[in-house]
């Protein structure tokens, strides 16, 4: 029986065949999905919680960055060979025009807002985060209306930017207001 289990595997996809069927309409228009380390996950429909403090966290985060950075919000970031994820936000160097021709590859900060998500952001996510140098990765619990820091690897924390952490945090209290 074991042995059976070995034969099975999951074709794990590569960057470059996700992007090649999105080009070719695989996917049907309007479909919320991410490539995960080589996995395509269908994303659930958002809650108007969730749909709220995307938007108050997007104001408030480009009220904070006016310039050098972009936030981004639901958009794909190249992270590895293996995964485009769609973070709710990422805040990431440059403008929008640099990203003309590829999608970025690297975010200071990244939030994923979480009501039935929480335990799989927490986990799949972080990990995925912290291996791919994202220095800071925020999970906001809707549900206990509580931020958490995620522990990222060291390398990924020696590339912090402290001060953005600051703001980060200030941000995410505006979702938890009245």
């Amino acid at each position: 029986m074991e042995q059976d289990l070995r034969a099975v595997r999951p074709k794990l996809w590569t960057r470059d065949e996700y992007d090649r069927m999105i080009a070719a309409g695989v996917f049907k228009p309007g479909e919320r999905r991410e490539l995960l380390e080589g996995e395509i996950l269908q994303k659930i429909p958002q809650g108007s919680l969730h749909a709220t403090a995307l938007r108050l966290m997007e104001d408030a985060l480009r009220k904070a960055f006016t310039t050098r950075f972009e936030v981004r919000m639901q958009l794909p970031l190249a992270l590895d060979a293996y995964s485009e994820p769609e973070p709710d936000i990422a805040v990431v160097p440059g403008s929008v025009r640099d990203y003309r021709d590829a999608h970025p590859a690297t975010a200071l900060l990244i939030a994923e807002v979480s009501d039935s998500t929480l335990d799989f952001d927490r986990r799949r996510k972080s990990s995925l985060y912290a291996r791919t140098g994202i220095p800071e990765f925020r999970v906001v619990n809707l549900l206990a209306r509580q931020s958490r820091n995620q522990k990222q690897s060291k390398a990924a924390t020696e590339k912090g930017h402290g001060e953005h952490g600051k703001i980060l945090f200030r941000v995410f209290r505006v979702c938890f207001r009245g």
